[in-house]
Parts: structure tokens; sequence; C-alpha cells
């Protein structure tokens, strides 16, 4: 028989619990990334969604982090806030770096 031992499947769920936590996280923490951006420059959500080519309700859920960007979101906002995607993608990583304070990974 090829049936696993309860133990693997425990760990394969633990896996994927903690990958969809940790995308979680990303997610979040690129949203506040955005969200602080636009307001230190004083825009509405609207006014960065038209910049940056993007739906608003789109852009409203990137926020919340209740949506994962893809590669050309991220680098239609960067070209939006004039950055580069990977200064946007590191002010993703301070607000993790701020969310997570004990430095896991």
């Amino acid at each position: 028989m090829n049936a696993r031992p309860d133990s693997a499947g425990d760990r394969d769920g633990k896996a994927a619990q903690d990958a969809s936590a940790t995308g979680d996280a990303i997610a979040g923490a690129f949203g506040r990334a955005v969200r602080r951006a636009r307001e230190a420059r004083g825009w509405s959500q609207e006014w960065l969604a038209e910049r940056a080519e993007l739906n608003r309700s789109y852009l409203g859920e990137v926020e919340r982090g209740n949506a994962m960007p893809s590669l050309v979101t991220i680098a239609k906002l960067a070209h939006a806030f004039e950055l580069s995607a990977s200064a946007l993608l590191s002010r993703c990583e301070g607000e993790l770096a701020i969310a997570e304070p004990s430095g896991g990974g």
C-alpha cells in the first residue's frame, strides 16, 4: 500500500497553513507599504489607481492585503510612485519587519 502515515499528512497540512500565513503576511505588508506611500503623497485611492492604470476597487483590495498583486501590478504601482519596483518591495520588507519584530525567516 502507498498510504502515507497520518504524520506525513499532518506535516503537509501544516506546511500549507504556514505558506498561506506567509502569503497573507506578505500581501498585508505590501498593502500597508502602498497605502503609506499613497498617503505620504496626499493621494486618494482614485488618483493612484488612475496613475497606475488599475481599478480603484482592486487597489483597495491590495491596500487591505486581500489581494496578492502580480509583478505587473507591482511595476505599475512603482511607476505611479516614481519608484523602482525594488524600492517599493523594499518598503514591503520594512513593513514585514515591523509586523514581525522578532526577525523570523
